[in-house]
């Protein structure tokens, strides 16, 4: 269920299942969850884990970024010299 919600599908509905109620009868689940507690979990993980997302993309880009530079500088002062 965590990473269904993570990647975003459908992490609303699940939401919306959660916050039917309190059980008033558990030998059957149907109005089991909580309102206040399913919004908060499910929005701050949400929140928390599109952070996670975009740092890593981030993350992937500055790395790529950073080692294309240290090959343009290791490949330049030979080419200038054969030039």
């Amino acid at each position: 269920m965590a990473l269904r919600c993570s990647t975003g599908e459908n992490w609303n509905y699940l939401m919306h299942e959660c916050r039917r109620g309190l059980c008033k009868n558990p030998s059957n689940p149907d109005g089991c969850g909580g309102e206040i507690v399913s919004l908060v979990f499910f929005e701050s993980f949400q929140l928390f884990c599109s952070f996670i997302m975009l740092n890593l993309f981030i993350a992937i880009i500055l790395d790529n970024f950073n080692t294309t530079v240290a090959d343009d500088n290791s490949i330049l002062p030979a080419v200038i010299a054969s030039y």
